[in-house]
């Protein structure tokens, strides 16, 4: 827990930064959860508190009996890793909800893809539809799906034992699952995704390196948040995981 801010943060989650205002910004370890679907998940999730979906914020009484309230303003998927931005009150959420809906942030990924890819940097674009397939959503190409759009850099590459890059994506765009598909799409699936990868090669590398998890981290996000007569300027960062850098030793 966050003794200064009373926050029942889950294991292994920590306070990137905070502000006066009330906006917070936290690091999520893979496998945890942006939010509680059930009660049941509590102790999986973000924050160790009961969720309000309506609201889009945890509640909880906090040691000294006043009750407390955290707003989730972005999210990432489970096995996705890094910054999740939040609001203590219900006017700075409001500012950061604006923000994400008129793409006035700027967001970048680290993702360890399979094979090598030949050129430096260069763009997606994309139409991409949403299906339920046995009752799970799933995201693919479709003529009259919504656009995505992707920048991308390669920061590493190795060829041998397995082809992999590690590329920085930058989505100017926030389409369900898109930078798992548009990787996908190129087949150059993130290593670890269990439903767009490349299995035989999320194999071969779990059993070289007993990689388990989805190589995608949420590691830099930037915006200016206007909240009253005060403009705070946001940078944060999460630091690549170790095992993205040891991927390429």
């Amino acid at each position: 827990m966050s003794q200064k801010l009373q926050i029942p943060l889950g294991k292994g989650v920590r306070v990137i930064e905070s502000h006066d205002c009330g906006l917070i910004l936290l690091d999520k370890p893979d496998g945890t959860l942006s939010m509680p679907n059930r009660d049941s998940e509590i102790n999986r999730s973000m924050v160790c508190a009961k969720y309000d979906a309506k609201r889009e914020c945890y509640f909880w009484v906090d040691a000294s009996g006043v009750s407390r309230e955290l707003y989730l303003c972005n999210r990432l998927d489970s096995p996705t890793s890094g910054v999740v931005v939040c609001a203590l009150n219900p006017l700075v959420a409001d500012a950061l909800n604006v923000l994400f809906r008129e793409r006035k942030t700027h967001k970048s990924y680290l993702a360890v893809v399979g094979g090598v890819l030949k050129e430096n940097r260069g763009e997606w674009r994309d139409r991409l539809g949403r299906e339920r397939r046995n009752g799970k959503l799933m995201v693919d190409a479709a003529d009259d799906g919504m656009p995505a759009y992707t920048r991308w850099t390669v920061l590493k590459r190795r060829s041998q034992p397995v082809g992999l890059t590690l590329v920085k994506l930058e989505p100017g765009t926030g389409r369900t699952h898109q930078l798992r598909v548009q990787c996908s799409l190129r087949r150059h699936g993130i290593l670890g995704d269990r439903n767009y990868g490349e299995f035989a090669l999320n194999k071969r590398v779990k059993q070289w390196m007993g990689v388990d998890r989805l190589c995608l981290h949420a590691h830099r996000i930037a915006f200016d948040l206007n909240v009253g007569r005060s403009r705070i300027q946001v940078d944060a960062e999460s630091p690549a995981p170790e095992l993205f850098d040891t991927l390429f030793t």
